[in-house]
């Protein structure tokens, strides 16, 4: 399986390879938007999103914006022993759930983008 930033570029590796795929939380302003279009269509294995630790980023703030507030959310979970907790279990049960096997980019079977069972277990909203 492959954990990535639900960057375009990953999305499209994760559509060639047809590894399932753990989106992590996003790190700009676009990351929210692409997960969620996934999601919609169906082609969402798993995520983790900031409000998952209970911190929240506003993804329709200008870009400047979205990364202070990433940027706050990071400073408040590191040094936080209990946030940095619950979003490694998480990380970690949704891993697992999902074969737990981390594999590098690009080295799984291929197989085509395609509608994905959704999981209540594994998907926020």
């Amino acid at each position: 399986m492959g954990l990535d930033d639900p960057g375009l570029g990953n999305v499209y590796d994760a559509a060639v390879t047809g590894v399932p795929t753990l989106w992590l939380p996003g790190a700009n302003e676009t990351h929210d938007l692409q997960v969620r279009l996934l999601f919609e269509h169906g082609c969402c294995d798993a995520l983790v999103g900031w409000d998952d630790i209970g911190r929240s980023v506003d993804y329709l703030a200008s870009p400047p914006e979205v990364g202070r507030q990433i940027t706050r959310v990071v400073q408040q979970a590191f040094p936080d022993r209990s946030l940095r907790e619950r979003l490694t279990g998480l990380l970690a049960r949704r891993t697992a759930e999902l074969g737990g096997q981390v594999v590098r980019q690009g080295t799984g079977a291929r197989r085509p983008l395609r509608p994905r069972r959704r999981d209540a277990r594994l998907l926020p909203f």
